[in-house]
């Protein structure tokens, strides 16, 4: 069985599979846990639940979007590759604000926009395609880079060829009845990545989004994880639709 034939069975079984999902009752909602929808349509593919980089169903990646999210839609998460082995936990004791005794750093990048950390510090992205590198570089008042984190194409690439390469975008809408509240299944869509080089102009020109967040509370450090995000609207920039 060729890899080709493979790809095109698995979008056989999903496109039926959800299909009939939608033809189903409501999907109770049993826990607080926003995926857990995601969870119930792996259920129904024969998968479990897990947390790896690769794509959820035999190369489709599933995300399950609320029909009045004003989210952008999280495509994977991937730490720095440099300079140090734990650059998000460095760049936080750097560069953390502090409010209502929590220590916090919560901001997003764009390739086209400065992002102002504080007074004195400010970021952007910059994409070396000669270097094969986004660089993440802080600036001081004086306009000296004072920190340059840094993602080689190669991580993001694997990553994006890993998880991305089918994408299903599957919407829905809360129902309710009595005090009961359920998921109902509105519309999906099957989507192709255009190509890798795409995913990073889109970087380079501010359409896909990076974020960094790490919370310290109680000296307790929650990382949040670096993750790359798009708009839905943008959806199409990256992937064409099956």
């Amino acid at each position: 069985m060729n890899n080709n034939y493979n790809e095109n069975k698995s979008i056989e079984i999903f496109d039926k599979t959800i299909k009939r999902i939608m033809n189903d009752p409501l999907i109770e909602i049993t826990i607080n846990n926003k995926n857990q929808l995601g969870y119930e349509i792996e259920k129904k593919l024969g998968i479990d639940k897990n947390e790896l980089p690769i794509a959820d169903f035999f190369g489709i990646e599933i995300k399950c979007v609320y029909e009045r999210s004003i989210y952008p839609i999280k495509l994977f998460s991937s730490e720095f590759d440099g300079p140090n082995v734990m650059e998000a936990k460095v760049l936080f004791d750097k560069y953390h604000d502090t409010k209502n005794n929590k220590e916090t750093f919560n901001h997003s990048f764009y390739g086209n926009k400065i992002t102002k950390l504080s007074n004195s510090i400010y970021a952007r992205l910059y994409v070396d395609k000669i270097e094969k590198r986004i660089h993440l570089l802080f600036f001081d008042i004086y306009n000296c880079c004072v920190d340059n984190a840094y993602w080689d194409f190669d991580t993001l690439y694997n990553h994006v060829k890993n998880k991305l390469s089918n994408l299903a975008i599957i919407n829905y809408k809360y129902e309710y009845n009595g005090d009961k509240k359920y998921y109902k299944i509105t519309r999906y869509k099957l989507l192709k990545l255009k190509d890798l080089r795409t995913f990073i102009n889109l970087i380079e020109c501010g359409i896909i989004a990076i974020s960094f967040s790490i919370e310290k509370n109680n000296n307790s450090i929650h990382n949040h994880g670096t993750s790359f995000s798009i708009k839905r609207e943008n959806i199409t920039k990256l992937f064409d639709i099956q």
